[in-house]
């Protein structure tokens, strides 16, 4: 390549943001391997499959255990894969912006789907022997704008369910 020149690229991979830019070649008439880091809104996976067999639209299940009606605004998740000390964030669109989803109660369960424990709370740090959770959400939001990340950094946009 030509001292000079400049050279657009671009990346782009499943589960990832697009990234593009150029460089301008310096120094001389140069071939070489160049190594590229994308990093900042990439790669992150959206875990809340809207259409899981498993979703109950009428009831979810609290701290103790039990289950409850979810009044026609609640539903449950299916179950979601999770591994020991990971932490998932919920998010939802509010009024054009995405936010935390509000505190809420999530159940553990472990690789027999057993439950083991459950939490109410903001941030879902998932306790030894959970292999995975459940949790509430908003039926209305079901389909175009809620999310379970992994990501503590509040999305700009929507993240549609990526299995991974």
């Amino acid at each position: 390549v030509a001292n000079g020149t400049k050279v657009n690229w671009s990346v782009s991979a499943s589960g990832y943001t697009t990234r593009t830019g150029n460089w301008t070649i310096s120094g001389g008439n140069k071939t070489e391997n160049i190594a590229l880091s994308v990093s900042g809104g990439g790669g992150i996976i959206n875990y809340f499959n809207p259409n899981d067999p498993d979703i109950n639209p009428e009831k979810y299940m609290n701290v103790e255990g039990v289950m409850v009606s979810g009044n026609g605004s609640l539903g449950w998740s299916g179950y979601i894969a999770c591994s020991p000390g990971e932490t998932y964030y919920a998010y939802y669109n509010k009024d054009g912006t995405y936010t935390k989803y509000p505190k809420s109660m999530v159940t553990f369960f472990n690789s027999s789907k057993q439950r083991i424990s459950g939490i109410n709370d903001i941030d879902y740090l998932v306790p030894e022997g959970a292999a995975y959770f459940r949790a509430p959400f908003s039926i209305t939001r079901r389909y175009n704008d809620f999310m379970f990340l992994k990501s503590p950094d509040v999305p700009t946009e929507f993240i549609p369910y990526n299995a991974g």
